[in-house]
């Protein structure tokens, strides 16, 4: 959303308009409209005039009929369940739900609330008061990922504008992530996990090892994903979602 004076060509040359016009969206689609008498105002006056055109066009788009945090939350949490249950039934794997405790805490702050109602003082609201509960900044990171994994899949099914999304951007700033430790096993390490580890197990180990595949992936193996000729593992639908393939040592 923005506010702009227009510029049009005259025999005499360029000029601009006089009155500011905005821009904005709602729902997905465009407006842009010029603010009459708008002349004297300062490019912020201009912008809050603005806000209040596009509350006013959305209540009449929308009426009352607001969409709500739980729509959209209902809409993603249930999506992202088919889509465990999807891979369960195409493996044996047993995928575990990270996000019911999750969504469970964003239920108990935002449940209630329009969707275009929640702002960024809202979240940053979230993040204190999990502070104040003794939560770590890697832990809230979570909950603020999956609000803002909701806000983009409402966004994508057309049940908010852009427009209404925090900015996460600049919330996300203000969470301390700690880098990643990398850990390698030593050969001292490999040799004593070996001597005490039984036949399956040491299998497992060496596949782990010799490939890097996670738990996850090495476990729900099938024989049709090894290549022996080409001397490659086809990995499916891996944690980022992508395939991959693997050499074999």
């Amino acid at each position: 959303m923005g506010v702009f004076r227009r510029e049009y060509k005259t025999k005499e040359g360029i000029k601009t308009a006089k009155n500011w016009s905005c821009e904005f969206f709602i729902d997905g689609e465009r407006f842009c409209k010029t603010l009459e008498g708008s002349d004297k105002l300062t490019k912020r006056e201009a912008e809050r005039t603005c806000d209040a055109l596009r509350e006013s066009e959305k209540a009449i788009i929308r009426g009352t009929n607001k969409v709500t945090y739980d729509d959209a939350m209902e809409k993603y949490y249930q999506g992202y369940l088919d889509r465990i249950d999807k891979r369960q039934r195409g493996t044996h794997k047993r995928v575990q739900d990270r996000y019911v405790y999750i969504v469970e805490r964003l239920n108990n702050r935002f449940s209630g609330k329009a969707l275009d109602a929640i702002t960024r003082v809202d979240v940053v609201e979230m993040i204190m008061s999990r502070r104040n509960e003794g939560a770590k900044d890697i832990t809230i990171a979570n909950d603020v990922d999956c609000l803002m994994a909701m806000y983009n899949h409402a966004e994508t099914l057309g049940m908010c504008d852009y427009r209404d999304i925090p900015n996460f951007k600049s919330i996300k700033k203000l969470l301390r992530r700690s880098n990643p430790k990398q850990r390698y096993l030593t050969e001292a390490e490999f040799d004593k996990l070996m001597e005490h580890a039984g036949l399956m197990i040491k299998n497992i180990i060496v596949l782990a090892v010799e490939t890097g595949m996670r738990k996850e992936e090495y476990l729900s193996l099938l024989w049709k994903d090894v290549d022996m000729i080409a001397g490659r593992i086809h990995v499916k639908d891996t944690k980022n979602g992508k395939d991959r393939n693997i050499p074999i040592s």
